[in-house]
């Protein structure tokens, strides 16, 4: 993983394997992280912001903020704005609602996946009523959200 992270050729590469490495504590791999967030190439930006929604802080909200509303694309966006709720932010959970009752089909399945992912019980009627998507998999990932939301929460690590 340190070789990856310090091979600078493969800029994706180098994001994943920072990742890994930030997920298990190295300060230079998160804040190669947060660097790429705020300045990054967008598609490098959006897999930044996917990570530090997981393994970030209320330190990130801020620069995810500022990606989600400057987003080139919608696929960006969404993948802001549900890093967002993984950080509870506030707002970001009202844009989740959102994503779930969107005429794009990738928003209403990274809605449906986020929803499960943040215990956001609050949507569970609006992921019911996707179970009837015509898209496959906003279903499959609908269900899982689902499944998830009526089990108990994870043991805190």
């Amino acid at each position: 993983m340190r070789r990856a992270f310090a091979d600078n050729s493969n800029t994706r590469l180098q994001l994943l394997s920072a990742a890994a490495l930030a997920r298990c504590g190295d300060p230079k791999a998160t804040a190669f992280l947060r660097h790429q967030l705020k300045t990054g190439e967008p598609e490098n930006a959006r897999i930044a912001g996917w990570v530090l929604g997981r393994i970030g802080s209320v330190e990130d909200i801020p620069a995810l903020q500022k990606r989600r509303d400057h987003s080139e694309t919608a696929l960006q966006r969404v993948f802001h704005q549900n890093s967002l709720v993984l950080l509870g932010d506030p707002a970001g959970l009202r844009g989740l609602a959102d994503h779930l009752s969107s005429s794009d089909a990738a928003t209403r399945t990274y809605g449906a996946t986020y929803a499960g992912e943040t215990r956001a019980i609050q949507t569970q009627s609006q992921l019911i009523r996707l179970l009837d998507d015509t898209v496959l998999d906003v279903r499959i990932r609908t269900a899982q959200s689902l499944l998830v939301l009526n089990t108990p929460p994870p043991a805190e690590r």
